[in-house]
């Protein structure tokens, strides 16, 4: 049962993906799967373009097909007939964005390499869908404004500190 991921997932990658960013998902796969993806987005829509469509296929040739979408349009299939999950197991995966592409592992072991079609600076979101259980996403290597710009983005949005406020700002850089 999956109790902690609401699926499907929609929802941002907050600061964007870069280089040397990457995302940490553990999970687990149930006994009845037949497919599951996971989509990195330049956009917070379900029709935004996917730089990565990561999508791993237990349909009697199991496959994990790797892909990007532009415009609508989908781009070359990359299937990888080398299945890393395994029904009713958890799972780790780790995605590391590269400058040049996406180093993906599974349970520790290096599973694929795919090269990035749309640039890395769109990727502002991330979505999964399918039958996956989903216990924690993290993006490790996020880097948050310094405390200075955090100020001067909240004074051109329009708030101001009165006189005598404090305002705590709590930076960490992984």
């Amino acid at each position: 049962m999956c109790t902690v991921q609401r699926i499907p997932y929609l929802g941002p990658i907050y600061g964007g993906l870069r280089e040397g960013v990457s995302i940490y998902i553990q999970g687990s796969i149930p006994e009845d799967i037949t497919r599951f993806f996971l989509n990195l987005l330049c956009g917070e829509s379900e029709s935004s373009d996917i730089a990565l469509h990561f999508n791993p296929r237990f349909d009697g040739w199991d496959k994990v097909v790797f892909n990007s979408c532009e415009g609508g349009s989908w781009g070359s299939e990359d299937k990888i007939r080398d299945m890393p999950f395994s029904k009713g197991e958890a799972f780790e995966m780790v995605i590391m964005a590269t400058s040049q592409e996406y180093q993906i592992k599974v349970n520790g072991n290096d599973f694929y390499t795919f090269q990035h079609r749309l640039p890395l600076e769109r990727v502002c979101a991330m979505q999964i869908d399918g039958d996956v259980c989903i216990q924690t996403i993290n993006v490790i290597g996020v880097r948050l404004p310094t405390p200075e710009a955090l100020v001067s983005m909240l004074w051109a949005l329009g708030f101001a500190l009165c006189s005598g406020a404090n305002m705590f700002i709590q930076h960490h850089e992984f």
